[in-house]
């Protein structure tokens, strides 16, 4: 984001720096283990959720190391050490593409905004994402299905007490 400094700039540099030295290797051997002490070293301090839940460690653009190009493959909570590898199927560069064609995926739509924002009088000049409607026709209900009816008839029961 402008005008906010960058989070991690020295793990950051060292997983690029990491990158480098691993395009050179065969595929099996582009992996690297580091200790959470070394990445705080790195000028990376990690939250306390960091050393207690593997989720804090999955993978998705807004983590340092998936910019950079790698993706974890291993966490051990336990050794407190986690073990990366290259993410061969994307580069930097194309994950940087898909963040920006996939930003205005997951925003409400206008109708749902307060009436009169601002917000929802800019969302009616532009148009829809290209991906709007392209699920369009692949689901089809049989006439005479009831959609409000519990997919388990039991559950329904627990209703009727």
């Amino acid at each position: 984001m402008a005008g906010r400094p960058e989070k991690f700039v020295g793990f950051r540099d060292f997983l690029e720096t990491k990158l480098q030295e691993l395009k050179v290797k065969p595929l099996k051997e582009a992996r690297f283990e580091i200790s959470f002490r070394k990445i705080a070293a790195l000028g990376c301090p990690l939250p306390p959720s960091a050393y207690g839940h593997r989720g804090w460690w999955a993978n998705n653009s807004s983590k340092v190391w998936y910019r950079v190009g790698f993706l974890i493959e291993k966490v051990d909570l336990q050794e407190q050490t986690v073990t990366f590898r290259r993410n061969f199927g994307k580069t930097p560069e194309e994950l940087a593409r898909l963040d920006e064609a996939m930003s205005g995926l997951f925003e409400a739509p206008a109708s749902w905004k307060a009436p009169g924002s601002a917000k929802q009088q800019a969302s009616h000049d532009k148009k829809p994402h290209p991906l709007f409607g392209a699920m369009k026709g692949t689901i089809r209900v049989a006439a005479g299905t009831d959609l409000t009816a519990p997919a388990d008839p039991h559950w329904g029961k627990v209703y009727d007490k």
